[in-house]
């Protein structure tokens, strides 16, 4: 088992999207054309569609993206920096904030990749910077291999007749299954026994 303490510290959830799912996919709300979520946390084919102009159907794999962006947005504007908190952001750090804001997606996902790369000893970064990188690595990758076989289902489905609620609860599931994986991977990390 996880060995979780039943009493929360935290939760985490976008409120900015929250939506009724009993009247989601009605026909008012199922127009292809009705993109929702917040730019700068939206997955990489959502926001190409959006700036396209282009029908898209969103589903789960959209939402566990966007839970992992506002992850790298919560890691990269943490307030506290303990040790360093008379010490300037670094160079790196100042572009890398303002590419996660971009409205590029090319810029956001340079900055990512360039995250995930950083190292304990790199002692310029913060404490927390350093220990989430190895996770938002992992998820990264988890995330990439989800949208993989996601592409390929939806091309299976559309000789079918389409995706269905199954397929988005499968998806949705995995999603969570693989988070929870990469957190138990990382827990003593995550707990401050991995880094400073």
């Amino acid at each position: 088992m996880l060995s979780v303490d039943p009493v929360a510290v935290s939760y985490l959830d976008r409120f900015d999207l929250s939506a009724c799912m009993q009247d989601y996919f009605t026909a008012a709300r199922a127009d292809a054309r009705s993109l929702s979520g917040t730019v700068e946390f939206m997955s990489v084919r959502l926001r190409a569609a959006l700036d396209a102009s282009q029908p898209y159907l969103q589903s789960p794999l959209d939402d566990l993206w966007a839970f992992f962006y506002t992850t790298v947005w919560a890691t990269l504007f943490h307030a506290q920096r303990p040790s360093m908190d008379l010490l300037p952001l670094s160079s790196q750090e100042l572009a890398w904030r303002l590419h996660v804001r971009s409205r590029s997606a090319d810029e956001r996902e340079g900055a990512i990749r360039a995250i995930i790369k950083v190292q304990d000893f790199q002692r310029q970064f913060p404490p927390i910077l350093r220990t989430m990188a190895p996770v938002l690595k992992d998820w990264h990758s988890a995330l990439d291999q989800m949208d993989d076989v996601w592409t390929a289902r939806q091309y299976q489905a559309s000789t079918t007749g389409g995706v269905g609620l199954p397929d988005f609860n499968h998806l949705a599931y995995s999603g969570v299954l693989e988070f929870i994986g990469i957190i138990t991977k990382h827990r003593d990390r995550l707990a401050g026994q991995g880094g400073d």
